[in-house]
């Protein structure tokens, strides 16, 4: 599915009345992200770049679930972003995505794809 199909039909799932619920919750399903990579290492006694690895390949059920959970949260997070972009009257594929990779884009051409600072 394209974003422009998507964003349409993710924003008829939007229940709540106030526009930063959007917002918080985008930050609440990004620690979600992180929070199941974290828990994965430490119960299974490897770093977070282990556990990555081990959900992008997965080979035993518990890598399977990681990688599961991992894509449910990721999906979560793409909502909260769509909802987020459509409060702010934004295309999530026109303006959000082919802007980010412009910006990118840009910033490979310029030699400074790698640094710190927006504005780079």
């Amino acid at each position: 599915m394209n974003l422009n199909t998507y964003q349409p039909i993710a924003n008829d799932f939007a229940k709540h009345e106030h526009p930063d619920y959007a917002f918080t919750g985008l930050f609440a399903e990004a620690g979600e992200v992180s929070d199941k990579l974290a828990k994965f290492g430490r119960k299974h006694g490897v770093s977070i770049n282990t556990a990555i690895r081990a959900a992008a390949n997965p080979h035993t059920d518990a890598e399977f679930k990681l990688r599961e959970d991992l894509q449910k949260e990721l999906g979560d997070v793409l909502w909260f972003v769509s909802r987020c972009a459509s409060i702010l009257c934004m295309d999530l594929g026109a303006d959000i995505a082919d802007g980010n990779i412009r910006k990118l884009k840009d910033r490979a051409d310029r030699g400074v794809i790698i640094g710190e600072g927006d504005n780079r």
